[in-house]
C-alpha cells in the first residue's frame, strides 16, 4: 500500500494546501506546456506518439520528480504507476534516481552532514511508488476501482501514471466487443479518480490522434512526441596539417547519430512553441530549448 506522508503535527489547512498546490516536474520541456508551468492536482496529461518516441522516458522522469526528496528538487510524495505494458524495470528508474540525487549539491551536502547512503536514499524513493501490473483490461479496471479506496486513505498521493493506455490496442481491434468496452471504462475510471481525488494523472498512448476511447479526457492536455535522428560528421586529419575534406588518405570521417525528441501541445495557442529534449546515459531528460 501507499504510505501516507502526513506529519503528526500537520494541520488541516497545511494538508489542504498540500493537496491543492500545483507542482512542477522539474522537466523544463514539459513544464513549459503546463498551465502555470506546473502539474496541477486533478489535471490529466496524455503523452501521444509512436513506439520509441520518448513517452516512457518522459513519464519516468515525471515520476522521479514526485518520489525524490525535496532536497534535490523532488516532492517526496507517494505515487502510483500502472505498468500496463509490463515492461517497467526498477533498475532503470533506480539509475535515474541515483543520477538525480548525485547531481544535487543540496542533497550531497545533506548526505555528508547526516551520513546518508545513496543506495538507501534510492530505496526510500522507490518505497514511495506503488506499482500495479494488470494482465488484461478487465484487470486494470478492477485495479483502478481499488485505487479509489487507496487514494481516499492516502490523500497526499501526488501522481498516477499509466504506461500505456494502448497496451491492448491490437487486442481491442481484434475483439472490439469483448475488449473495447473495458478499455473505454478504464478511461472513464481514470477521469473519475482525477476529478474525485485531485490527483495529477499522466498517461502514455501510442495512437498519435484522439480516439473514441480517450474522448473522456478531451478537456485535458494532450502532448504529441516525435523522435528525430540527426547525423553529424567529424573529420580528423594529421596534426599540424591543413587537410582537404576530400582527401581520404589524410583524413578520416566518423558519423555520429544523435536522438532528439520533440514535444508539441495539441489545440493550444500558437505562442506555445514545440520543445525538445535529449536523454542522458542515466536516462535523465535534458531540455534543449
Amino acid at each position: 500500500a501507499i504510505a501516507a506522508l502526513v506529519a503528526p503535527d500537520e494541520t488541516a489547512s497545511d494538508l489542504f494546501r498540500t493537496l491543492r498546490s500545483s507542482r512542477g516536474t522539474g522537466i523544463a520541456c514539459l513544464d513549459q506546456h503546463l498551465p502555470g508551468g506546473s502539474l496541477g492536482p486533478g489535471q490529466l496529461v496524455a503523452l501521444h506518439g509512436e513506439t520509441g518516441c520518448g513517452k516512457s522516458v518522459l513519464l519516468r522522469n515525471a515520476l522521479a520528480a514526485y518520489i525524490l526528496p525535496q532536497s534535490c528538487g523532488g516532492h517526496a510524495l507517494p505515487s502510483v504507476l500502472i505498468d500496463a505494458e509490463r515492461t517497467f524495470d526498477p533498475a532503470i528508474l533506480a539509475r535515474l534516481l541515483r543520477a538525480r540525487l548525485m547531481s544535487s549539491e543540496d542533497w550531497r551536502r545533506q548526505a555528508a552532514e547526516e551520513k546518508l547512503d545513496v543506495a538507501e536514499a534510492v530505496s526510500e524513493c522507490l518505497a514511495r511508488l506503488l506499482i500495479l501490473s494488470p494482465s488484461e483490461p478487465i484487470d486494470m479496471l478492477r485495479q483502478l476501482r481499488q485505487l479509489k479506496k487507496v487514494l481516499a486513505a492516502n490523500p497526499t498521493a501526488g501522481i498516477l501514471a499509466v504506461d500505456s493506455m494502448s497496451a491492448w490496442q491490437s487486442l481491442a481491434a481484434a475483439f472490439p466487443r469483448t475488449v473495447g468496452p473495458p478499455l473505454k471504462e478504464c478511461w472513464r475510471a481514470l477521469a473519475r479518480l482525477q476529478a474525485e481525488h485531485c490527483i495529477a494523472v499522466v498517461v502514455t498512448h501510442r495512437d498519435p490522434v484522439a480516439t473514441e476511447g480517450n474522448a473522456a479526457i478531451g478537456g485535458n492536455l494532450h502532448l504529441g512526441l516525435r523522435r528525430l535522428v540527426t547525423a553529424s560528421v567529424n573529420v580528423a586529419g594529421h596534426e599540424g596539417m591543413d587537410v582537404d575534406d576530400g582527401d581520404d588518405e589524410l583524413c578520416s570521417k566518423t558519423v555520429q547519430f544523435n536522438e532528439v525528441f520533440t514535444l508539441t501541445a495539441w489545440a493550444q495557442a500558437a505562442a506555445v512553441q514545440p520543445t525538445s529534449f535529449v536523454v542522458s546515459p542515466a536516462g535523465e531528460v535534458i531540455t534543449c530549448n
